[in-house]
């Protein structure tokens, strides 16, 4: 079950479908005529954009999907994703085994910039 605390969780793929449709609406409705800059803008309220999100993308991840997410911030983070490589690398393919190493690299350089903390 998700947890309220953290809202919904969106891929970087999701969410420029999001900006994209959100563009795409604001194109049809000047191109239209229907009405001036403040109106436009009026209607993407937080409330419509999650509903054009909850309904009109294809989501990656599923509702009620279980979810566990590391933060760069979590201290014990790195070696989690360390472990995990560790034991994916006899069976997944070189493309899965690639982003996990991604994965390292960010959660690396952004102990070099940015302190870290136990997990809430």
């Amino acid at each position: 079950m998700p947890d309220n605390k953290y809202g919904e969780i969106y891929t970087e793929d999701e969410v420029v479908k999001i900006v994209e449709m959100a563009v795409q609406a604001v194109i049809d409705w000047s191109a239209d005529g229907k009405g001036s800059v403040e109106e436009i803008w009026s209607s993407f309220s937080e409330g419509n954009i999650r509903e054009v999100a909850r309904t009109d993308i294809e989501r990656r991840f599923l509702p009620g999907e279980p979810l566990f997410i590391l933060r760069g911030q979590d201290r014990r983070a790195l070696g989690a994703v360390r472990w995990y490589r560790d034991h994916q690398w006899p069976s997944a393919d070189k493309e899965h085994l690639d982003r996990i190493d991604e994965a390292l690299a960010r959660f690396e350089a952004y102990r070099k910039v940015a302190a870290t903390k136990e997990p809430d």
